[in-house]
């Protein structure tokens, strides 16, 4: 019989590093642990913390990194064919990996930790940064924005398998809003990053301080809490097996139903209407240039964060689902004064209150979704939401932009309105959320 290679001693060496850091972190945490219960303190509370603190900073530094690609991408583009089309396409693309690529997605988070796939991933974000400095192949912009987009919904998914498997369910909304403002924070730092190109055409200013963020993404991994040894590779089974499978459980839950429901309708009409409307209002409606578009981006994350903010404050005084009744009113008469706003400074405050009420609605119908999901079945359920939104979202954001340049930004919101009140008033299980 043939034998067995040996490792390297580098492998070895490095495995045996591993396995300290492992074993000090776990003997940190029981130290802590007897210390928090002598003095009567909620461990499992502060568990739940730290890691809406590590999701936070991995989110952080992730979407800086993915939000400033999209942008290099687009650049690249508009300046090699001077085409507002192909630019933003480069945005749409990013949603196509996770569609096409549904069923291997799902496999990976039912046979591998979580820890592992987000590490993979942004090694991969890795790889095509360099692709993107070093090639000038024309297709390369839409090949790196197709891949970055896919590795960042493996993130986002992994980021809920974490917070369902590790933090106590009276604390998930409140982990879960908090760290996903980690997102929003970085739509905010990616547009600055993106900015060096003023001062380097080159990128190269990009591509170091890409490295350091993912470099700072992978040490947050690192601190991720440990999944269970005992998980092992399942039989790989086709998308459509795996859909058939999701959509049962989906329907057999009919709190599950509603709360997918109203996160996908949500999301698909009013970010779709925000992905044309952040170019399109500050160009056409409000006479202005790409300078108001950067701050229209701005203002945009900057409302998102404190959004999410306010569900964490809202979650934990009154519960939830407290404010969703004159957050849904707000985002109704908001989107339709938006659209009949000639003047960029109220266009502006109204746009602010639009976003800042959705993202309250949003995390509100994700912490919904979360407590609700089996933890058997999250990396299913989970999976399902993404490509439902997404093949929501780039549906909603083309039939918007086309909506918009046929009948005006008025007549378009309207339209939406009336589709985001059915979804309200459909979705709204009170005994769930409140």
């Amino acid at each position: 019989m043939r034998k067995k290679k040996p490792l390297s001693p580098t492998s070895v060496s490095f495995s045996n590093h591993v396995d300290r850091a492992t074993k000090l972190e776990e003997y940190l945490w029981n130290e802590f642990t007897f210390c928090a219960n002598r003095l009567d303190l909620d461990v499992a509370g502060m568990k739940g913390d730290f890691i809406a603190i590590k999701l936070l900073c991995l989110n952080v530094f992730t979407m800086t990194t993915t939000s400033s690609l999209y942008l290099w991408c687009s650049y690249l583009v508009m300046e090699r064919y001077e085409s507002m089309f192909l630019a933003s396409a480069v945005f749409s693309i990013q949603w196509v990996g996770p569609i096409v690529i549904f069923g291997p997605i799902n496999w990976l988070f039912q046979s591998f930790p979580s820890r592992k796939i987000i590490g993979s991933a942004v090694m991969v974000i890795v790889g095509f940064l360099f692709v993107l400095f070093f090639s000038s192949e024309d297709y390369v912009p839409f090949l790196v924005a197709l891949v970055v987009g896919t590795c960042e919904v493996i993130v986002k998914v992994a980021r809920l398998i974490v917070i369902k498997r590790f933090v106590p369910i009276q604390q998930a909304g409140r982990v879960n809003s908090f760290s996903a403002s980690g997102q929003f924070i970085g739509g905010a730092l990616g547009g600055a990053l993106f900015a060096m190109i003023v001062f380097d055409p080159s990128g190269l200013l990009i591509l170091i301080c890409s490295l350091l963020l993912l470099l700072a993404s992978l040490i947050s991994i690192s601190l991720l809490p440990h999944e269970s040894s005992a998980m092992s590779m399942v039989p790989y089974t086709p998308a459509f097996q795996q859909l058939k499978a999701v959509s049962n459980d989906i329907w057999a839950n009919k709190d599950l139903l509603k709360a997918l429901f109203g996160l996908v309708a949500v999301v698909a009409l009013i970010q779709g209407f925000h992905n044309t409307a952040r170019i399109g209002l500050p160009l056409f409606h409000w006479s202005g240039d790409e300078e108001m578009i950067g701050l229209l981006q701005t203002q945009s994350a900057i409302v998102t964060t404190l959004g999410a903010f306010l569900y964490i404050f809202i979650d934990r005084k009154f519960g939830g689902a407290k404010l969703l009744t004159p957050a849904s009113i707000l985002i109704a008469f908001s989107l339709i004064a938006v659209g009949g706003v000639a003047d960029p400074i109220s266009g502006f405050i109204i746009y602010a209150a639009m976003i800042f009420s959705f993202e309250y609605v949003f995390m509100l119908y994700q912490a919904t979704v979360i407590k609700t999901v089996d933890q058997e079945k999250s990396a299913d359920i989970f999976s399902c939401q993404y490509l439902m939104t997404n093949i929501a979202l780039s549906s909603f954001t083309l039939l918007c932009g086309a909506m918009a340049e046929a009948i005006g930004y008025f007549t378009t919101s309207v339209l939406f309105v009336v589709g985001f009140g059915v979804a309200i008033a459909y979705s709204r299980p009170k005994k769930l959320i409140d």
